[in-house]
């Protein structure tokens, strides 16, 4: 058994140091290297940094570390020191693995919203696409004696559109925007089959 505090003093003492020499050195702060050296353990933050300011002093003193841990812990440790984390933050693991439960079911919640979303969206989407052509009314052409006019309507979507043509044998695509189609029968005089701009 010896005295703890008064041998560090004395160690850094032989060496010619100050407590600020000490300080910069081992970067404890000087209020702690007196606290040790007067061994008042209640100004310093609890056991955990006793026990490593006590093995870091000692040891760049050349002193053995270990047997000044070992002193204090013999003579001052306190068995039942509370622990640095507040309980509500401790983590309780149950028996049998149920401090897993609770990550997996978190996982499982946020990959089903995941999923809801994602085929959400794809459904809105596809439902454009999937559904029929639009179909375009446009007023019926105002006839003159000298010419046709036609009005087209103001909206112009970028939409591919498939119209068959009556007799099924064939289908355009306007793939570029809006085309203006006139579909006659037969002839380009024959009778007017259809009228309209697909988009």
């Amino acid at each position: 058994m010896f005295e703890i505090g008064g041998s560090l003093r004395e160690a850094r003492l032989k060496r010619g140091l100050s407590p600020a020499d000490v300080q910069r050195a081992i970067r404890i702060r000087d209020r702690y290297l007196q606290a040790l050296e007067e061994e008042r353990w209640e100004l310093l933050p609890g056991d955990a940094y006793v026990k490593g300011f006590l093995r870091t002093y000692a040891d760049f003193l050349g002193l053995d570390g270990s047997l000044y841990v070992d002193e204090y812990n013999s003579r001052y440790a306190h068995p039942d020191e509370p622990t640095l984390v507040p309980e509500r933050f401790e983590r309780r693991r149950r028996p049998g693995g149920g401090g897993l439960l609770r990550p997996l079911v978190v996982v499982a919640v946020v990959v089903a919203v995941v999923a809801a979303v994602a085929a959400w969206q794809l459904s809105g989407s596809s439902g454009e696409k999937q559904g029929a052509p639009p179909t375009t009314t446009t007023p019926p052409p105002t006839t003159t004696a000298a010419h046709t006019t036609t009005t087209t309507p103001k909206k112009h979507h970028k939409k591919h559109v498939v119209v068959p043509v009556a007799s099924t044998r064939a289908a355009l695509v306007a793939t570029r925007g809006s085309s203006w189609l006139w579909v006659r029968s037969g002839s380009s005089s024959g009778p007017t089959v259809y009228q309209g701009t697909l988009l």
